[in-house]
């Protein structure tokens, strides 16, 4: 009796198969346009300066599941000129927008590290949101060995 109920999930398996190879079997990651939009989202209309941010992250990953980042945005963080926001983008991780971080003058520093997770070999880049109405932006390009971030 126990051999026919596994004969039986067996051979709804085998039936199943067929339509199981009919879906996708490639993780979606986004593309430098997702990330060009997710910039632009960002952005809006606003003017961009190339520069004023020091972005440390290394050329070469071996793992993506724990990368270690650094930014730092060149402001004094006073009332009049502080940095608002840093955002951090990807070209190639299955969602575009890495994170956000929010500051203020009594952040004290513009100045953050933490480690991200990238799915593959690619381009990153980091917009500061500054309060004189316009964004620092900047990026760095690494090769990941062993990726991460697939879906499914």
């Amino acid at each position: 009796m126990i051999h026919q109920t596994i004969q039986y999930k067996r051979r709804a398996l085998l039936q199943a198969l067929p339509g199981l190879l009919i879906l996708p079997c490639t993780p979606t990651f986004a593309s430098k346009n997702d990330a060009a939009d997710a910039m632009q989202k960002i952005i809006g209309g606003t003017l961009v300066k190339d520069g004023g941010i020091y972005f440390e992250l290394s050329p070469l990953i071996e793992n993506g599941n724990s990368v270690p980042i650094k930014i730092e945005v060149d402001s004094p963080m006073t009332s009049q000129n502080h940095v608002k926001a840093i955002h951090v983008i990807s070209e190639d991780n299955p969602l575009p927008n890495i994170f956000s971080a929010y500051l203020s003058p009594q952040s004290g520093k513009a100045k953050i590290a933490t480690r991200i997770r990238l799915a593959n070999t690619q381009r990153v880049w980091v917009l500061a949101e500054m309060s004189q109405g316009y964004y620092a932006r900047t990026f760095a390009d690494t090769n990941v060995t062993l990726a991460a971030c697939f879906e499914g």
